[in-house]
């Protein structure tokens, strides 16, 4: 309760060192949503939030780090700058968080709206981070956890894979957004551990799979993001 800004309905960050509020809306407000974190009576004025276009580039190339209409919003180029490339650029990092929040708290569909979202954007392009405006890649051209995130979100949240090894189960609950509900999407050949791999495909919201070794469980559920 501490950091939530009623005028703004956004959660604000505190500096520890400093001991003080920050007065910077940030795309870190959205964090709240993991694990119901939120009340739910603060969610749909996040959520509406989260979707301005004024704000943090929803329709075109979201989230911005920083939102637009802030003071400290900076469009920085070229290598990493410190907090200004965390002012303004769009980072698979922040957007993976909330993903997972939005999947947390049932936003199947706009989970599986900002996955997509974040996939197209970085698509051929593994930049640390991106430019707010025209989706140029900067900082490191061959960024590691920009690669992985892009992998988690098209494999965890787009497909829905989630395997227990130690229980030798996987379970798939797809997030398929709006754009893709008419195609077939497969995924061949992945490996869930060394010799036990996966073969998916979701079509019209069905999903069917196999896997190499009889002995894993498979658990199937229709698309939740319709």
């Amino acid at each position: 309760r501490f950091l939530w800004n009623e005028e703004m309905g956004a959660y604000y960050p505190y500096f520890v060192r400093e001991r003080r509020l920050g007065d910077c809306l940030m795309a870190s407000a959205f964090y709240p949503l993991r694990m119901g974190i939120a009340p739910a009576d603060r969610r749909q004025r996040m959520l509406t939030l989260m979707r301005s276009q004024a704000h943090f580039g929803w329709d075109t190339l979201p989230l911005t780090s920083v939102s637009k209409l802030d003071a400290a919003f900076t469009a920085t180029t070229g290598q990493y700058q410190g907090n200004a490339s965390w002012s303004g650029s769009v980072w698979t990092l922040i957007n993976e968080m909330v993903v997972r929040g939005l999947c947390d708290c049932g936003e199947h569909a706009l989970a599986a709206e900002l996955a997509w979202k974040t996939l197209r954007a970085f698509r051929g392009n593994c930049a640390e981070f991106l430019h707010p405006f025209d989706g140029s890649g900067h900082g490191v051209k061959r960024y590691g956890w920009t690669a992985s995130q892009y992998l988690e979100l098209l494999i965890e949240v787009i497909f829905g894979i989630d395997y227990n090894a130690a229980e030798r189960c996987v379970t798939i609950t797809p997030h398929i957004p709006a754009e893709l509900a008419a195609e077939t999407l497969t995924l061949h050949g992945l490996q869930l551990e060394k010799g036990i791999s996966l073969d998916i495909t979701v079509e019209g919201g069905r999903v069917s799979a196999a896997v190499s070794d009889p002995g894993v469980k498979c658990i199937l559920h229709g698309n939740s993001a319709v």
